[in-house]
This record gives structure tokens, C-alpha cells and sequence, in this order.
């Protein structure tokens, strides 16, 4: 019985051993540098408060502190074109927004491909994906 837990604890130590290497290229470095953004904006507060009260009545929306603000914000691109793609979905929600282009500083390498992959789509649901998904990117720096 020994020598079958020895064997088997062996067997999962040299596969973790030889599964580094390949786990490299699944794991993305993070490469943080300070890029400029198109979002789009439901309000803005001085009070953190306030801002958690107006999200609460938001889907998919994420509150960023800029210097001494609090921005409520429900989409993010790195193009003005996908931007419309992420507008169209807000609209037909009925969720008002205005647009404002933020230095943010982000893993921007995961941002250009986020970018890209909604770039190439047109269905609501991956847009809808892709936007919660770089806005989560934004608060995780």
C-alpha cells in the first residue's frame, strides 16, 4: 500500500515538474502601462457613497476613482469604433452615458486582444462579455 502512495504521489510531483514550462504560456504576464481609453460614463461623485447608491440601479458597470472622483463607468475601449458596438447595447437597454477618454493605466496587452476579439464579433452577448470583462481589467490595476 506504501509503495502504491509513494508511486502515486510521484507521479503527480513529476507532472507538476513538467507542466511548468506549458503552464508559462497560459499564464499571461500582466503588463501595466498608461494608455488612453474611450468610456463611457453614467455619472460622477465626490462621494463614494453616492456612487455606490447610483450603481446600484447599473448592470455590468464598475466604479473607478479618478484623483478625488468617483466615476460610474458601463464601457471601455481602446477604439471609438468598438466603442458604438458597446453604445448599441447600452441604448438598447436604455442606459444613459456620456463619452470621455481617460488615461488609465491597464495591462494593455490584454487589452488589445479583449479589443480585438470585439472588434471581430457583432453578437450582443460577447460584446456584452467583453465589455464586463475590460471593465473588471480596469479595476484589478
Amino acid at each position: 500500500m506504501k509503495k502504491k502512495l509513494f508511486v502515486f504521489f510521484l507521479a503527480i510531483f513529476v507532472g507538476v515538474i513538467l507542466a511548468l514550462p506549458a503552464l508559462k504560456i497560459y499564464i499571461p504576464e500582466t503588463n501595466p502601462q498608461i494608455v488612453d481609453l474611450f468610456v463611457l460614463q453614467t455619472g460622477v461623485f465626490k462621494n463614494l457613497e453616492n456612487a455606490i447608491e447610483s450603481q446600484k440601479n447599473i448592470s455590468n458597470s464598475i466604479i473607478y476613482q479618478d484623483q478625488n472622483q468617483y466615476r460610474i463607468l458601463v464601457g471601455a475601449s481602446l477604439s471609438e469604433e468598438n466603442l458604438q458596438k458597446i453604445e448599441q447595447v447600452l441604448l438598447e437597454d436604455n442606459i444613459h452615458y456620456y463619452k470621455k477618454k481617460l488615461s488609465v493605466q491597464v495591462d494593455s496587452e490584454l487589452f488589445y486582444k479583449y479589443n480585438l476579439m470585439l472588434e471581430k464579433t457583432k453578437d450582443k452577448e460577447a460584446i456584452v462579455l467583453l465589455n464586463k470583462k475590460m471593465l473588471e481589467k480596469m479595476m484589478e490595476l
